[in-house]
């Protein structure tokens, strides 16, 4: 994975799947690319994402790496822009993935959120897999560290769980039930008000459990009285 040269968006990472597509097309060469990391949150879950890199495994990887090579040489790219330094921590294979790019030469297909969610979760090695699992967390509605615990315990093996990986797990579902407190409480369009003015409005509304004890009917959120024989 490289630390330096310039980070790369969606666009134009998928500007280098064509070049690499061109390229293995005139050596009359057929490749596939499986993308993790940074790169597939870039191309499919957060489009605001840069990456310095394209983690991924590729067949037939003399062939793709020569032209990756070429590729590097020319736009003036780290030599490891795509690189398969991930491949050792995959976690078995992915049942779901999607495509992201798709040519007579060239398949990409990025890993499903379930499975970079377990990767980030498992690998966490800085803020931006913290972030980018929040991310994935929100993606796949999950509201619960269980579900991510139960996640990992599903996609790795026992002994590759360590007892930091609650603290991870627990750590991730906080920072996305803050992002979706955020979203919750932003305006919709076309809404001026201030946050003031909205949590203002919101004290007046009326409460369906409290209008409902006040009139003498049932509260409609509770279940009705059991009959016990």
């Amino acid at each position: 994975m490289s630390e330096h040269g310039a980070e790369l968006d969606a666009e134009h990472v998928r500007a280098l799947f064509q070049e690499l597509s061109n390229r293995l097309a005139a050596s009359g060469a057929h490749a596939q690319l499986f993308v993790v990391g940074g790169a597939a949150m870039a191309l499919a879950y957060d489009l605001s994402r840069l990456t310095r890199d394209v983690d991924a495994v590729f067949v037939p990887a003399p062939e793709v790496r020569h032209a990756a090579e070429a590729i590097a040489a020319e736009q003036g790219l780290e030599p490891d822009w795509l690189n398969d330094a991930a491949k050792g921590f995959l976690p078995g294979q992915d049942e779901h993935p999607a495509t992201a790019f798709e040519s007579e030469s060239l398949l990409v297909q990025v890993a499903s959120p379930e499975y970079l969610l377990a990767m980030k979760l498992h690998a966490s090695r800085d803020e931006r897999d913290l972030d980018d699992a929040a991310t994935l967390y929100l993606r796949l509605g999950y509201t619960t560290a269980e579900q991510g615990i139960d996640l990992l315990t599903s996609t790795y093996p026992v002994g590759r769980m360590l007892p930091r990986h609650r603290y991870i797990v627990e750590d991730v579902a906080r920072r996305a039930a803050v992002r979706r407190a955020a979203q919750n409480d932003a305006p919709q369009q076309g809404d001026q008000r201030s946050p003031q003015q909205r949590a203002e409005r919101r004290s007046k509304l009326p409460s369906l459990g409290a209008s409902g004890r006040g009139s003498g009917r049932p509260d409609a959120h509770q279940p009705p009285p059991s009959h016990e024989l």
